[in-house]
């Protein structure tokens, strides 16, 4: 239920993320700088935080009700009978702290600046790349700032893609886990698609089961399979992975875990 909630809430969120792109590159084009500067990115970063401010804290909070169904009721921090918020992909500021603990709070503000920065690095850069692959090409300013908009707008479609379905299944994720760390689950299990698209890291992950509110991952961590690495995003911009996603358009959840075999 919670992929296929991330899935209808997937199509809002991947609007707003594509507004916020191509806000990003007609600015870009329009300065005719060859960098971008530190304010501009710091801009940028600022409008990826309000596009997920409108809609994370909302889908933490379903993907929590929804593991209600799995666990049962409890009220730790969490007001559970504000009947008229359930569902909704919005919270307001109020809302989200009648609703959330501090902790809650402070790991999902995280995780939003955490992507919203690394989103406007990645940005400037794809943008610079296109800037100097143009001069390089001996472009004048004008065909340059022409070139920026047509490559810089076809190239966010698929970004906005994936910016939507991983903050998606991150917070339906993050609504579960603290669902089980309210209820006291002290284990779970992380369950992936089985089917031909999943991933070869996500595929060794099935099954995988951990101490609840422990890391699955490090930040900083390796992993190899078959010749393909990937890495844990480390320093001031990384993270744990407590639950999935394990890397962009992850589709895995998490399970709880009631009784370990023997």
């Amino acid at each position: 239920m919670r992929a296929a909630y991330a899935d209808k809430n997937y199509a809002r969120l991947r609007s707003m993320f594509l507004g916020a792109l191509q806000r990003q590159v007609r600015e870009y084009a329009h300065s005719s700088s060859r960098v971008v500067s530190a304010a501009m990115k710091k801009h940028w970063s600022q409008d990826f935080t309000r596009v997920q401010n409108s809609m994370i804290k909302g889908m933490v909070k379903h993907g929590w009700e929804l593991a209600e169904q799995e666990v049962g009721h409890a009220t730790r921090g969490k007001n559970a009978d504000d009947a008229q918020y359930r569902g909704k992909s919005s919270l307001t500021v109020a809302d989200a702290k009648n609703f959330f603990t501090k902790a809650d709070v402070s790991r999902i503000d995280r995780w939003i600046k955490t992507t919203a920065e690394g989103g406007a690095q990645t940005s400037a850069t794809r943008l610079e790349n296109i800037f100097k692959a143009a001069a390089e090409d001996g472009q004048s300013p004008r065909d340059i700032a022409k070139e920026i908009l047509q490559a810089g707008l076809t190239q966010i479609e698929a970004r906005a893609s994936m910016l939507a379905h991983t903050g998606a299944i991150w917070s339906y994720n993050e609504g579960a886990l603290q669902r089980y760390e309210d209820a006291g689950v002290t284990i779970v299990e992380w369950l992936t698609a089985d089917d031909d698209v999943r991933c070869p890291f996500c595929a060794e992950m099935n099954g995988k089961r951990i101490e609840t509110g422990e890391p699955f991952f490090s930040s900083g961590d390796k992993l190899s399979i078959d010749e393909i690495n990937l890495k844990i995003p480390a320093g001031a911009k990384g993270f744990d992975v407590l639950h999935p996603p394990l890397h962009p358009n992850c589709r895995c959840t998490i399970v709880p875990i009631f009784e370990e075999s023997a």
